[in-house]
């Protein structure tokens, strides 16, 4: 999806450029996070961790589905394939 945003939003002589440059924040979120793993290992609960972070998540991908369904209602459409348009 972000590669779809990114190609549509990016003019075509700079797609190379951004692509790469979002590989290369990719490529290094991995080594990053493996040394803040091993900096904070022992003195982070482990479950704490998963809390933290999967709140965000939750609450992020609830968000999301409020924000599609209200646009489809907004403009009368069915929320899936198969369901009738709203009047």
């Amino acid at each position: 999806m972000l590669m779809a945003l990114l190609q549509s939003q990016v003019p075509d002589l700079l797609q190379g450029r951004v692509i790469s440059l979002l590989a290369t924040v990719m490529a290094l979120a991995s080594p990053l996070g493996l040394g803040l793993v091993a900096l904070l290992d022992g003195s982070v609960d482990v479950r704490a961790v998963f809390i933290v972070g999967g709140r965000p998540a939750v609450l992020g991908s609830s968000a999301e589905r409020c924000l599609r369904r209200r646009a489809h209602t907004l403009r009368g459409e069915p929320e899936r394939e198969g369901d009738k348009p709203r009047p």
